[in-house]
């Protein structure tokens, strides 16, 4: 998909999804709003308006204003940055990170690279730090997220200890004195030391390569897992240094904690979604978009079967936890990553928008249809 080159970009966004609001009949009707009350912040439900809602595109205006106030960098706004302007605004953001935590600026880096590459997945240090992001922040992990980040750990744990036998068996198969029955029956002790540790490590699935364990193969015992060279106290630091500079800059162009931002993702899932409200389990951090068209092509990327869909949320500020320009982020994707947080997401773009059936907006009630099962969040790109 070509991406479109100028700012009216925001413009079209909005008019999209005014577009697809307009043929949407949302479920619920009159007297299902707040009546008379504020509501609970953070909370879902019927409630009235107590913050401001910035739009995708004035939230994008405030991007391009902080890149054009930005030394050294030639773009003026997101869609014009070299590669160069990329690495200055990255070194930017490690040296600051560095000087408010103290951490080395090469496992800063590292660190922000890993996310550039993966949030999740099966990489370990990615999953570490969303549990870092999990714990500091008070947000919890999806769990799927736990399990995942339990079987990576179980995975190395045992490749670790398979080692250190195929180490033993070694220096038993070369000793003089041994007969080859006490070898054999030695050795045998060991493997079965090993499968009662772990009984259920071949039907773990190990991380990259997606290779199942195999205790007899030489190339398991030597499998490295990759691992955050930091501690859990640096990972939380770290996280929280990039919060608070995204807040102050969020702070700086006047938006309050309590006010929200329009953000958009894109999913896929084996489910059929329909448009209007959708349930969500979240991760503890996870990535959006601030232009429709990126959340759309995510929504495309790694999909085969069609079911691609778009999410939008109004997210509260005091959630953000970084964008491209303060921490974790895709200068190019507009990315802006996110803590879990209990604001509604509904889905307003699809590739199949005539067959979908459309549900109603939050505390509407069912209407006589039993509505939509949670998405999986890792499903969600």
């Amino acid at each position: 998909m070509t991406r479109r080159k100028s700012l009216p970009v925001w413009e079209e966004s909005e008019r999209d999804i005014d577009w697809i609001r307009s043929k949407i009949i949302k479920l619920g009707g009159p007297g299902s709003g707040h009546h008379g009350h504020s509501g609970r912040p953070g909370k879902r439900g019927g409630s009235a308006p107590s913050s401001r809602v910035y739009t995708a595109a004035e939230f994008g205006k405030m991007y391009d204003d902080f890149i054009f106030s930005m030394k050294n960098v030639e773009g003026d706004t997101w869609l014009e940055l070299t590669n160069t302007d990329r690495g200055i605004i990255k070194d930017t953001i490690v040296s600051a990170i560095v000087d408010d935590t103290g951490v080395s600026y090469g496992d800063v880096n590292d660190v922000l690279r890993t996310w550039s590459h993966t949030a999740n997945d099966h990489d370990l240090q990615a999953l570490s730090m969303q549990e870092a992001i999990s714990e500091e922040f008070g947000v919890p992990m999806s769990d799927w997220q736990k399990q995942r980040l339990a079987d990576l750990r179980t995975i190395n744990e045992a490749y670790e200890y398979r080692r250190r036998i195929a180490y033993e068996e070694e220096i038993i198969r070369t000793d003089l004195i041994l007969s080859d029955q006490e070898k054999i029956e030695m050795i045998a002790d060991y493997k079965k030391d090993f499968y009662e540790k772990y009984p259920n490590i071949e039907n773990i699935t190990a991380p990259k390569e997606l290779i199942r364990f195999n205790y007899q193969s030489e190339s398991t015992w030597r499998y490295d897992l990759d691992r955050s060279g930091i501690s859990r106290e640096q990972e939380r630091a770290v996280v929280r240094s990039m919060y608070n500079q995204t807040q102050k800059f969020l702070g700086d162009a006047g938006v309050k904690p309590t006010d929200q931002v329009t953000l958009y993702r894109g999913f896929v899932t084996e489910q059929k979604v329909a448009l209007g409200y959708l349930p969500t389990v979240q991760n503890a951090a996870s990535s959006w978009s601030f232009d429709l068209e990126v959340a759309g092509e995510f929504s495309e990327r790694f999909n085969s079967d069609g079911m691609g869909y778009v999410l939008s949320s109004k997210v509260p500020a005091s959630s953000i936890l970084s964008t491209a320009l303060t921490g974790f982020g895709c200068s190019v994707e507009a990315e802006v990553t996110v803590l879990s947080n209990e604001s509604p997401s509904e889905v307003v773009d699809s590739h199949a928008l005539s067959e979908l059936t459309v549900l109603g907006g939050p505390g509407s009630g069912h209407h006589g249809h039993k509505g939509l099962s949670e998405v999986t969040v890792k499903e969600f790109l």
